[in-house]
């Protein structure tokens, strides 16, 4: 509840921009967040094109595991 509202509704409101919450006519923007899940950073698993990371081999906990971008499926490590 407030989390969410602290991280995208509050945000659009601020920069006067209609985003942030989830109702009938809005685009379905949205990230899945998988706080448990555990991962190591390395090259070969960065989806941007710049490879270069200053945690390179770091472990992290939380990875986001789907985007959908107005309503349709961007991005999605679900099922990996």
């Amino acid at each position: 509840g407030r989390l969410v509202e602290l991280l995208s509704f509050k945000p659009a409101q601020i920069i006067n921009i209609q985003a942030g919450n989830l109702h009938p006519g809005m685009a379905a923007d949205l990230c899945l967040f998988d706080p448990n899940c555990d991962w190591l950073v390395n090259d070969a698993n960065l989806l941007s094109q710049g490879k270069h990371t200053p945690f390179h081999g770091f472990p992290l906990q939380g990875r986001v595991a789907a985007t959908v971008v107005n309503g349709q499926l961007a991005f999605s490590r679900i099922g990996d």
